[in-house]
């Protein structure tokens, strides 16, 4: 499980640097200010949130044991790949509306932040639910 979100997050800070770079270096002179700021947004939150799926996976890697119940790997999962879905549908319709200047995908934003706001959400819980656990 562990080894599933530290390559998603690997790959994920790979697309990182890459479409940083390729925009400052080939695009961002021909980016009007409204697709300038599209882009960073959805470069800001790709990358806090690839570094959220790195510690999530390095977590997992050091706590996970044969006998994880099946509740915390459920929760897991659904933080994981809730914040890669917010990457892929946030970050991913806000880069594809900067590159293609278009608002017609505008739609998908939203419903990528709800995705990030899932995982936070869940880490919220699973975490109150633990400390309630040891009292």
């Amino acid at each position: 499980m562990g080894n599933r979100f530290l390559s998603l997050a690997a790959f994920s800070g790979l697309l990182c640097v890459a479409l940083g770079a390729f925009v400052s270096h080939a695009l961002q002179a021909n980016f009007s200010e409204q697709q300038i700021s599209w882009f960073d947004t959805a470069w800001k939150y790709h990358v806090f949130h690839t570094l959220v799926l790195l510690a999530l996976g390095f977590f997992i890697s050091a706590t996970t044991s044969q006998n994880t119940p099946k509740c915390r790997q459920t929760a897991v999962n659904i933080m994981g790949f809730s914040w890669v879905a917010g990457i892929l549908l946030f970050s991913g319709s806000l880069y594809t509306m900067a590159i293609c200047n278009t608002r017609e995908i505008v739609m998908l934003v939203p419903v990528g932040g709800v995705a990030f706001l899932l995982g936070w959400i869940t880490l919220f819980v699973v975490s109150v639910r633990s400390n309630l656990a040891k009292k």
